[in-house]
């Protein structure tokens, strides 16, 4: 019989072939091989085709000296004379040839399979559109350069993510960092209905709003009323955990807020918090604007270090501290601030004016005693105070006290303020009616443009892949574009005596219409030298403010660590919302209350709807109230508390000027 591949017929084996077993494998081989082969693999246990093919020796089991096989040994072996056993040669024959057609119909099942699968394939795509177009993109992509595929680099992973996501089961959809920066972003630009929106319509595409607002509480860049985030500002950001109430007038010391001021365990305490506390109507932020660094083409996003609720009754002084503070715990950091910017406030260009000695001094406080306590006010009190921070700041740059990047003078204004209060407020939602926030409400929505600040400082400064573009107007494409570098060199060269002389002219020139210089000449005050000195000891004499502060030692400000780690739910102060009360079962804590304690009176026995609960859980113990209503023992959340004891929320107008001029009213 000859066993050779090519005069095989596969035909002798059924198709299902593979899949038989037992005695319906040896009913279709018996015919091929005969009784005696089928005997040796009979007794083998050899009862498939795969069985078949992975054993390496059929006749390894003549090797052994047993009862049992001495009936097939003697019918498929010759017995020699000194008693080894050879295979007969039919016998080996047959089960060559078995394990050819076997290995033959194997390969063609396998090939056939293929191309089945092959036509299933061809008929999906032809069946959808939208596979073909994929296929063509693909197939594009693959001998596009380099610069195309990083532009879609981010669509090759959403339309993975969803594909792989799709099969599975829900709970099993994984995500990549691109596309958790991606759901971060969608969800602060857009709000949670757009979220939503676009989560149910592209399946498997983001992740739920549970794991998403994960992320963002995980995320390291959570702000707390009133302090200041310097090791923040360090790494940039920050972690930090609160659980003290937010809206009423920010406690001072020496002009510094004191972070988590209200804090308590104690219904009546924060009922006589609401009754005798003024509620803050005005927000203060800080923001820092970072100076570029060498060879950078964009300036870096501000960044938000602080905000806290306050009133109008700062003073310059208490301003000056806060300023100080600042520079102080900025430097303990590393970081040297080269300037402080704000806009037209009283107040703050008084402080202007004492910091800096310009016809104005502090009595018994000297700022510049202090090493590196250079400050500059690039505010608008008036053209003269800009002019002479700005030379000043050129004279350092000049003297290589600061690096020339620092006259990136364009970077020194309260914009970074006023943008961080309108993307705040551009957060609100499509049905949101309100316009205006709390203290609370900017917390919260700060937290999310600082996550969003860091993705799009990430995406811009990173070449990786997968990158996210950000839309930009085309009035805007240029804001943050930087001066040439070379073009900051020329300050090293620069003969200010001579540009400040060359001004005085051109100043005499254009006043020369106006029959000013004939005056000036006749009280002999044309010369520049003698001009200065004039206005200087006329401003000096006339428009010099004066302020005492109310000790030079350093500020001692005292911090109220809060170890509270629980997580509030999510956006209850934000929208009011009445969060529902929840019957699973917790461990009822067994404390004794204090039968002094207020005793609520009500009608109302059912509490539906109200976060007022019969018992909690004992890590949740410092997020309710434990009051008496009725004379019966309940547990209040303190963000319901809040609800109940707000009477009124105070809103001022959308338009600035209306706004300035309703607050001063107060």
């Amino acid at each position: 019989m000859n066993n050779k591949d090519d005069n095989c017929d596969t035909s002798v084996l059924s198709d299902d072939i593979f899949t038989l077993k037992g005695e319906e494998f040896f009913r279709v081989i018996r015919p091929l091989i005969g009784e005696v082969a089928c005997n040796i693999l009979e007794i083998q246990m050899i009862d498939s085709a795969e069985n078949f093919l992975n054993t390496n020796d059929i006749f390894d089991i003549f090797k052994y000296d047993s009862d049992d096989i001495d009936a097939i040994k003697s019918k498929s072996c010759f017995k020699m004379k000194d008693g080894q056993y050879i295979v007969r040669t039919g016998v080996l024959n047959n089960m060559t040839y078995l394990k050819t057609v076997l290995k033959k119909k194997f390969e063609e099942q396998h090939i056939f399979l293929n191309n089945l699968q092959k036509e299933k394939i061809y008929e999906l795509i032809n069946r959808n559109p939208i596979l073909q177009s994929l296929i063509a993109w693909y197939s594009r992509n693959e001998f596009a350069n380099n610069d195309i595929n990083k532009n879609h680099s981010f669509m090759l992973s959403f339309i993975d993510t969803i594909t792989k996501n799709i099969v599975k089961q829900k709970q099993n959809y994984r995500y990549d960092d691109s596309m958790k920066d991606f759901a971060v972003v969608l969800y602060t630009l857009g709000g949670k209905q757009v979220y939503e929106f676009v989560r149910i319509n592209i399946i498997g595409a983001l992740p739920n709003l549970t794991t998403l607002k994960k992320l963002i509480s995980s995320t390291d860049a959570i702000l707390t009323e009133g302090r200041f985030c310097f090791d923040a500002l360090q790494q940039y950001l920050d972690s930090v955990k609160t659980n003290s109430f937010v809206g009423f007038v920010t406690k001072l010391s020496n002009g510094v807020p004191i972070p988590d001021y209200y804090q308590t365990d104690s219904f009546e305490e924060l009922q006589f918090w609401f009754n005798n506390i003024e509620k803050s109507n005005l927000l203060n932020i800080h923001m820092f604007q970072p100076i570029p660094q060498l060879n950078r083409a964009n300036a870096p996003a501000s960044f938000l270090m602080s905000a806290y609720g306050v009133d109008s009754t700062s003073t310059a002084i208490e301003i000056l501290h806060r300023w100080i503070y600042i520079f102080n715990n900025c430097s303990k950091s590393q970081i040297r601030i080269i300037g402080f910017s704000t806009d037209g406030d009283n107040k703050y260009m008084r402080a202007m004016r004492l910091m800096c000695g310009f016809f104005g001094h502090l009595l018994n406080l000297q700022p510049y005693e202090h090493p590196d306590a250079f400050q500059i006010k690039t505010a608008y009190w008036s053209v003269e105070i800009n002019a002479h921070m700005l030379l000043y700041l050129i004279l350092l740059v000049k003297e290589n006290q600061l690096p020339k990047e620092a006259l990136h003078i364009y970077l020194f204004n309260s914009q970074s303020c006023e943008s961080m209060f309108r993307n705040t407020r551009s957060l609100s939602g499509a049905f949101s009616t309100i316009v205006n926030f709390t203290v609370a409400d900017f917390l919260g929505r700060s937290k999310k443009l600082s996550i969003l600040n860091k993705i799009k400082c990430q995406q811009q400064d990173n070449e990786y892949d997968k990158r996210l573009f950000f839309p930009t107007h085309h009035k805007h494409k240029n804001d943050n574009s930087l001066v040439a570098q070379e073009k900051l060199d020329d300050v090293y060269t620069l003969d200010v005596e001579q540009i400040v002389f060359n001004s005085y002219k051109m100043a005499l020139s254009l006043i020369e219409p106006l029959n000013i210089i004939s005056v000036l000449k006749e009280y002999h005050l044309l010369n520049l030298n003698s001009l200065s000195k004039y206005t200087f000891n006329h401003l000096n004499t006339r428009s010099t403010i004066k302020a005492k502060t109310s000790s030079n030692s350093e500020l001692a400000i005292d911090y109220y660590e809060d170890d509270e780690d629980e997580e509030d739910d999510d956006d209850y102060l934000d929208h009011n919302e009445i969060i529902s009360n929840s019957d699973e079962d917790s461990e009822s804590l067994n404390e004794s209350f204090d039968d002094d304690e207020e005793n609520l009176e009500i009608m109302k026995n059912d509490f539906n709807g109200i976060n007022i609960r019969d018992k909690i859980n004992m890590e949740q113990e410092n997020c309710y109230f434990k009051i008496k209503i009725n004379g019966v023992v309940k547990y209040m959340h303190k963000q319901t508390a809040c609800w109940i004891l707000t009477e009124e929320n105070g809103k001022v107008s959308t338009d600035r000027l209306s706004r300035v001029m309703q607050t001063n009213k107060k």
